[in-house]
């Protein structure tokens, strides 16, 4: 908004090469117009969309002039014709010399605007590079990445990583994506510091923020989703108040790995460097759950069995429904399609609820776990001389055609098969990020940073609510 009212000063100073009739009778309806028109273009294209707008009044401008100027030669007059910007002119006033001049210069001065607005925008400030000369957000996790060790992508905090080698092209592919989906859907397996180092590097890629506007969690309580709103876009928060956000998830102790609070020091530190038009919105998707309330077991299930459900009804309000696009970010079983086997009803989670009524706006990209296993080296059949990790697309490949029993749930060890004999993992997913055969990494919560007695004991009744009842002795005379 900040171009407003330059943009609004010299469409108001172009209106007088209008005839002095035309500007008292539509001169207000114009601006308003004006206002209206504005605002839809930078909630929609952003800046490069206001370069269009601005050769489009250079053009009209223009028009209206000529078209003034000829028509004025005519001997019967003809009324004024105004609609949406594109306005002729045919009046019965010849434009007087100052009313060309003003004319000539608005022209002039649009002109030039828009030339320095394309430039602006090759330059590093409007390219997505225009963080790397702003100060480093401050950060509450302790250095967070940095301190962990090195693997996949890197030891260093993905801030100061530039995307470059085999990251580049992982990176690329995924931003890439958001070209033929509204969401796309990045699994993870919790506390991995492949996945969470992936994904923070995809904050920063240069094309990223002009893309995607809105990314959801799972690892954040939506009860403070106020609070998660103030920390990114770079509000004093205290420490206490923003671990809120993922300690009081439905899943007691479940974001304790520093790669949690890491990312939203990286989507904080990422959007103090950014226009506001480009600014990123994090949504909560884990659903409000005020702990202090929870005193059994059921007082928690009635919210947790929600929370596929609540994050589906989320995401269509905020996102789709608005035509936006939103990377989501939640554990692997919750993007699966066509799981059937377990204790999850089959269909009743996140992709799949999104499925029945987006199918084909939704672009799932699973991980597939490093190590060997059982069978893995069937998965090397993806080109040998890729730096992993690569994203593999599964429709009409080799590896869409595998048993996802094998390479999708087998590394969990389940006891029982996830999916139906015939189902091929590009039946689960759309693609997979593979990272070969290196082991992963899990990151968990350092000694220091779990010396929080309260939140200690806090947690521990947590988990307590949430252990099954202990059957005790049948009654001698139960049937």
């Amino acid at each position: 908004m900040k171009y407003r009212p330059l943009f609004r000063a010299l469409y108001e100073a172009s209106l007088w090469a209008y005839p002095p009739r035309f500007r008292e009778r539509f001169g207000p309806e114009m601006m308003q117009l004006f206002d209206d028109r504005y605002s839809s273009i930078v909630q929609s294209s952003g800046s490069i969309g206001l370069i269009r707008f601005a050769a489009q009044l250079l053009t009209d401008l223009v028009w209206a002039v000529l078209r003034e100027s000829i028509d004025s030669l005519q001997p019967d007059p003809q009324p004024v014709i105004a609609a949406d910007f594109h306005f002729t002119l045919l009046g019965d006033q010849t434009p007087g010399p100052k009313s060309l001049a003003a004319g000539a210069v608005a022209s002039i001065a649009l002109f030039g605007m828009a030339v320095v607005a394309m430039e602006h925008w090759r330059g590093p400030n409007w390219r997505g590079d225009l963080y790397t000369s702003a100060s480093a957000a401050p950060r509450l996790s302790g250095g967070g990445l940095a301190s962990l060790p090195a693997s996949g992508l890197g030891s260093s905090p993905a801030s100061e990583q530039t995307p470059a080698g085999s990251r580049s092209s992982i990176l690329d592919d995924l931003v890439g994506l958001f070209d033929i989906a509204d969401v796309v859907a990045l699994g993870e397996f919790h506390g991995s510091l492949e996945d969470a180092a992936l994904r923070q590097s995809l904050l920063h890629h240069p094309d990223f923020p002009k893309k995607v506007r809105y990314v959801m969690v799972e690892f954040a309580n939506s009860l403070h989703q106020d609070i998660l709103n103030r920390y990114i876009q770079g509000g004093d928060v205290q420490p206490a108040e923003i671990q809120k956000v993922w300690r009081d998830i439905t899943t007691p102790g479940g974001a304790d790995s520093p790669v949690y609070a890491q990312f939203f020091d990286e989507v904080r530190a990422v959007n103090l460097r950014l226009p506001d038009n480009l600014k990123l919105r994090v949504l909560a998707g884990d659903p409000p759950l005020d702990w202090s309330v929870v005193k059994t077991r059921e007082d928690w299930r009635r919210v947790a069995s929600t929370r596929d459900a609540f994050a589906a009804g989320l995401l269509s309000r905020e996102v789709l429904e608005k035509g936006e696009k939103a990377l989501v970010i939640f554990g692997a079983g919750h993007i699966w399609r066509n799981a059937a086997g377990g204790p999850i009803p089959a269909g009743s989670t996140l992709v799949p609820l999104l499925d029945r009524q987006y199918r084909g706006r939704i672009y799932t990209v699973l991980p597939i776990r490093g190590g060997s296993y059982p069978n893995s080296g069937r998965l090397e059949s993806a080109p040998t001389s890729a730096q992993r990790p690569i994203l593999l697309i599964l429709k009409g490949s080799p590896i869409g055609a595998l048993d996802p029993n094998e390479f999708v749930s087998g590394p969990f060890n389940l006891p029982f098969r996830m999916f139906p004999s015939g189902i091929t993992m590009d039946d689960v997913a759309d693609a997979c990020v593979y990272r070969g055969t290196a082991p992963d990494l899990p990151v968990n919560a350092a000694p220091a940073a779990a010396e929080n007695p309260a939140y200690d004991r806090e947690k521990a009744r947590r988990k307590q609510l949430l252990a099954p009842p202990i059957p005790g002795p049948r009654p001698l005379n139960a049937a």
